[in-house]
């Protein structure tokens, strides 16, 4: 009789934690500025706002590029020039039939024939040339109301109006930041992590945030990790996002957990 012996191996994975320090920071900051230098015509935001991506801020004075575009229009509505060579390529062709019948009996000259033919064509070159001149003041048009937005402030992130730089009357220097943005629910956290550390952490893998005064953690997700190490410090940028729906003040020291296997 053989007897078997069957040996059983439970494989222990240990999971222990790294605890590091972060910095709270705004998912978004963005600067928003006037491309032109005008007057400002109104802010329509104050401090502290919330705002929604592609939301009017302020505006510029642009009443002369407003008057513009008016005349542009009146013009490409009106049309005269392409109406008046219609009328006459219509009265002309007509002439020119019964100026070919009355050739026909000897009753007008070839003079009188030509004469009306150049007219004919003058007028139908009349024509092609108000057509032209007509899309040459709708491109017009366009490229003016393209303009115009260069006269409004727009943010291009949902968040919360942390700086406001201008007010009504004011002209601003084009380029400086005129009104701050921030974005601050999701928040992220930054932390610088040392190399040995980061090169076991993955995108999309999560931690748990420590705030001061704070007993319970909060669950957030790696974003990113820098593909780059601080030669320095030996450490790794990386960074986590958690939800902020009560609006806590970023900026603050954190603590953050890493679970590593």
């Amino acid at each position: 009789m053989k007897i078997f012996y069957f040996l059983s191996f439970i494989m222990t994975i240990t999971i222990y934690a790294e605890t590091y320090e972060g910095v709270t920071e705004p998912s978004a900051d963005v600067s928003a500025s006037f491309t032109v230098q005008s007057l400002v015509k109104s802010v329509l935001v104050k401090e502290g706002d919330f705002v929604k991506g592609d939301q009017l801020l302020a505006v510029q004075n642009r009443e002369v590029q407003e008057q513009e575009l008016k005349r542009l229009r009146k013009e490409l509505d009106g049309d005269i020039a392409s109406e008046k060579a219609r009328i006459e390529i219509n009265y002309y062709k007509k002439d020119l039939i019964n100026l070919g019948e009355a050739f026909k009996k000897g009753a007008t000259s070839q003079k009188e024939l030509n004469d009306v033919e150049l007219a004919l064509r003058t007028a139908e070159l009349s024509l092609k040339e108000a057509t032209l001149n007509d899309q040459l003041t709708a491109l017009k048009i366009k490229e003016l109301e393209s303009s115009l937005k260069d006269y409004e402030l727009r943010t291009p992130v949902d968040g919360i109006i942390e700086k406001l730089s201008i007010d009504s009357g004011e002209s601003p220097r084009p380029g400086e930041e005129h009104i701050r943005i921030v974005s601050i629910d999701p928040m992220w956290v930054e932390i610088p992590t040392p190399r040995n550390i980061a090169m076991k952490l993955k995108k999309g893998g999560k931690a748990s945030v420590l705030f001061p005064e704070v007993k319970a953690s909060q669950f957030a997700e790696i974003i990113f990790i820098s593909p780059v190490v601080d030669t320095a410090s030996d450490t790794v940028r990386v960074k986590v996002q958690l939800p902020n729906p009560k609006k806590r003040l970023v900026g603050e020291r954190v603590q953050v957990d890493f679970s590593i296997k």
